[in-house]
């Protein structure tokens, strides 16, 4: 196999392998940090899980970045634990930017020990779930 190195700059889409792979601009604190957004180059007909975003490590999106997220079908999203962080979202913090990014499915990540799975998942909002090691999505169902 040859590698072919991309150099990524947020905003700057790169095609790869059918997808649109757009670099957004994240904050880790005070670290801008690159997120994704995959879109299909030639969208199936039916359901899909794209246009997908994975949003990790993130304690904060600039305003320009979330109106590159609208219209995303499902998102991963960091979610740590209850208490601030200065890295990462709390569980309040990530309810409120999934609510305002408005994905079908919202897909929590990088949870901390403390956060209960069980208990936390069933306080979630409708089509916010927290995800787990070995999640699968199904393209044309919308979900596992």
């Amino acid at each position: 196999a040859t590698l072919l190195p991309h150099v990524l700059e947020p905003g700057n889409p790169v095609e790869l392998h059918g997808l649109k792979i757009t670099p957004l601009r994240l904050l880790h604190g005070r670290l801008p940090i690159l997120g994704y957004r995959f879109d299909h180059l030639d969208p199936p007909p039916g359901r899909s899980i794209l246009p997908l975003a994975w949003c990790t490590d993130v304690s904060g999106i600039p305003p320009e970045t979330l109106a590159e997220l609208e219209g995303v079908q499902t998102l991963f999203l960091d979610m740590l634990r209850h208490r601030h962080h200065p890295t990462h979202l709390t569980v309040d913090q990530a309810i409120e930017v999934a609510t305002q990014i408005g994905a079908t499915k919202t897909w929590f990540v990088h949870m901390a020990h403390e956060i209960s799975h069980e208990e936390v998942d069933a306080s979630l909002p409708e089509g916010m779930h927290l995800a787990w090691d070995g999640l699968r999505l199904k393209e044309g169902a919308g979900g596992p």
